[in-house]
């Protein structure tokens, strides 16, 4: 695994793309200097509270190459939120999703107390709807979405993974947080279907969506549609109630965001075009606010990072 994203980094640096310019920010959390990027759509004006997208990225990549795989930032320009990417930490940037990746660094970190923290530094300096906070990922990160909805489901109002899963059986939420998750059948770093894979045992995404379906109280689903496109969308829902828990499954592009942008890679060169993640995210996101609101700090405009 370590050899693989060693030339996947490599790969990168020869990557001739232009990379977004937003804003990079850091505090120290927990003796580390933190680090992220910031995308202020066209819309925040300093008072209207937008909604606020938490963005992950994949195990040795970072905020800067997420921001050009998912693409996020021209959805939220579209649709009216800011999108914050973090980073993790180690030599190979990973997140502490309780997965093992061969790092005792990677086991020690706090990354839900950095996430936690990331979150009352922006509320404190942007006008940010606390009913509408949201987390979501890709790969690594996207495992990170499902620990933070099982850790601070009391302010993530609900999560979106894309070639991630639930990679730990100790989730004890406070509420049910509605999923909403993207899956190729033939991704070859997080298999669709249960097997181990680089020392790891990956459980079927199948097992995980009805796992998530039966913490949330689904109790009707799933209902299924394939689209024009061959996609398969399979959802679970309370019988009373909006809860609900989405999977879309693609049988082409292996580990990537669907209608993302592709690397030099072999495994994360060809997103599906089956699907667009960022407008069902979007539109999943939209249809699940919090109902009960936190206390929201004093914004200010003065800047808060370097």
């Amino acid at each position: 695994m370590y050899r693989q994203a060693l030339t996947f980094l490599l790969l990168l640096l020869n990557f001739s793309i232009a990379l977004p310019k937003d804003k990079r920010y850091s505090f120290e959390f927990d003796g580390v200097l933190r680090t992220y990027r910031l995308h202020l759509p066209p819309q925040y004006d300093g008072e209207t509270l937008l909604p606020l997208v938490i963005n992950m990225h994949s195990f040795g990549t970072s905020a800067g190459i997420h921001i050009y795989m998912s693409q996020m930032d021209s959805k939220a320009d579209e649709e009216g939120f800011i999108v914050v990417y973090p980073n993790g930490t180690g030599p190979l940037r990973s997140w502490n999703a309780d997965i093992s990746v061969g790092s005792v660094h990677h086991s020690r970190v706090d990354d839900v107390g950095f996430i936690d923290a990331l979150i009352d530094t922006l509320i404190a300096n942007y006008a940010i709807d606390t009913l509408r906070i949201y987390a979501a990922g890709f790969s690594n990160g996207g495992m990170m979405a499902y620990r933070l909805a099982c850790e601070l489901s009391d302010r993530i109002a609900a999560i979106a993974s894309v070639a991630g899963g639930l990679m730990f059986d100790d989730c004890l939420c406070e509420r049910a947080v509605p999923l909403i998750h993207f899956h190729a059948r033939n991704d070859p770093v997080v298999p669709y279907y249960k097997k181990p894979l680089r020392g790891v045992i990956f459980p079927s995404i199948d097992s995980v969506m009805q796992n998530w379906a039966q913490r949330n109280g689904c109790n009707m689903g799933p209902d299924s549609f394939y689209t024009e496109k061959g996609a398969l969308m399979q959802r679970w829902r309370q019988k009373e109630g909006d809860m609900e828990v989405i999977l879309w499954t693609t049988e082409e592009g292996q580990h990537t965001w669907p209608s993302g942008k592709g690397v030099p890679f072999p495994t994360v060169s060809t997103p599906s075009k089956a699907i667009s993640a960022n407008d069902l995210i979007w539109e999943f996101f939209s249809n699940h606010p919090l109902t009960r609101g936190i206390e929201r700090p004093q914004h200010s405009d003065r800047d808060h990072g370097k």
